[in-house]
Parts: structure tokens; sequence; C-alpha cells
């Protein structure tokens, strides 16, 4: 009988000493918090956890005129963060565009897609807008659910938008109304706005029109000027003010 119990204990500091060497190396603990149910033995592996076992991602959605740091902001984020984030915006969007569906007058069917308005000046200033035809609609709605498939895939992403009009907005709002979102406000000064514009070399008063019209309708958790502040300074600031908390 005592044999048998030494016997044991030794099998079983064999296992325990086995199972030490194998274990992984641990995710981090913000990370490691987002799990529901971890220690149910058949809910182990990732790709056969039930939704509601899987991590939950975060959202960052920073929304503002042309021109404001918005892609650069995203970036910095991306670098700040500990965990990875996707940054994807409506650049990204316009990026997977046809030619001939959009962009200038050279697009035969601009019209139905996605392509500049020019609207009449503002106080002297040109002024460039961006519309979309029901081709153009499909596509940007169509990126809004994409960009939710990344989150449900498991995806942490930043959102670099600029809001185009209410339908946009709503749309968006509908798509990541289940998700968790922190909604950022990026602003800056327009005169600043204008001085980038001219310096990127952007098509002259999308920097105007988009400068208030972005914001209509919105609600945020943070917002963030740009006008004086580095992207690098501008994260740093967010991150601090404890708004976006990965994992918690």
């Amino acid at each position: 009988m005592a044999m048998a119990f030494v016997a044991l204990v030794r099998s079983t500091s064999i296992r325990r000493a086995l199972s030490l060497q194998a274990a992984p190396a641990r995710p981090p603990r913000r990370y490691v918090r987002q799990y529901r149910l971890v220690n149910h033995p058949r809910r182990t592996q990732g790709k056969h956890l039930p939704r509601y076992c899987r991590p939950v991602p975060t959202i960052v959605f920073l929304n503002g005129p042309s021109s404001a740091g918005k892609t650069s902001l995203g970036r910095a984020l991306q670098n700040q963060l500990d965990e990875p984030y996707l940054l994807l915006g409506l650049d990204t969007c316009f990026a997977m565009v046809p030619e001939k569906w959009a962009g200038g007058p050279v697009g035969p069917y601009r019209h139905l897609g996605i392509h500049y308005q020019d609207l009449p000046d503002q106080d002297g200033c040109s002024v460039r807008g961006i519309g979309y035809g029901e081709a153009g609609w499909t596509m940007l709605s169509g990126f809004h659910l994409a960009v939710a498939a990344l989150v449900e895939a498991g995806n942490n992403v930043i959102v670099d938008e600029m809001l185009l009009d209410g339908r946009v907005r709503d749309h968006w709002l509908g798509v990541l109304a289940p998700m968790r979102t922190l909604f950022v406000r990026v602003d800056c000064a327009l005169p600043e706005l204008e001085r980038r514009e001219r310096l990127r070399g952007n098509p002259p008063g999308l920097s105007r029109w988009s400068y208030e019209r972005v914001h209509d309708g919105m609600r945020y958790d943070a917002t963030i000027d740009t006008t004086h502040q580095l992207p690098t300074e501008a994260a740093t600031g967010l991150l601090r003010s404890g708004t976006v908390v990965p994992g918690s």
C-alpha cells in the first residue's frame, strides 16, 4: 500500500514537471482578463471557443476632418498599445475602388461610385466635398461590415474615418452598436488643416468642407486636438487619459 502511494506521488510529480516544462509563454495579463470560462476543459482551444468565451476586442474609432492627422495618430496608437491593433480607414476603402468608378473626371462611372464634388467657394476659399452613388454606397457600407467581420474574428481595430454624411454615420453606428467601441473626436484648427492640405498636395477645399460636418450627430468618449501636437504626443495623451485600456 505504501509503495503504491509513493508511486502515485512520483507519477503526479512527474506529470506536474512535464506540464510546467511544456507550458507556453503567458500572454499579457490584460489580454487574459478578456477571456471567460477559460478553465473549462472543452473550451481551451481558441478557434473552438464559443463567442462568449473568446477575447473581447476593442475598436478605437477616430473621426475628424481631412488632414487632421488621424492616420498618423492611429499609427502612433498602434506603436504604443500593448495589444495588436489593425489600422483601417476611409482611405483603405478608397484604395480598393477601381479608377473608373472613383476620383476625378477621368472616371466614366464616378457618378455611380465615389467622386469629388466642386462646391461654391466659402469666404473666398475653395470647397470640395466627396459624394457617392449607388455603387459607392455598396462599397462604403460593405467596408463597414468588413471591419466588423475583422472584429468578430477577434481582432482589435483602429478606424481612421472622415464621416461623409448622416447616412454613413448612422450605418457605422448601427454596425458598431454590439461592439465595444471608443469614439474619439479628432480636432484641428482650420488654418492648420488648410496648411497641411497644401503641403500634402491634397485637393484644395476638402479640409474646409469636412471641418465641422464630420462631427454632426456624433457623441464621443474622448477628444484629441492635433493642432499643436505631434501624433506620438496625442497618442500618449489619449492613453494617459485612461479611455483606452486594452483588456479592461
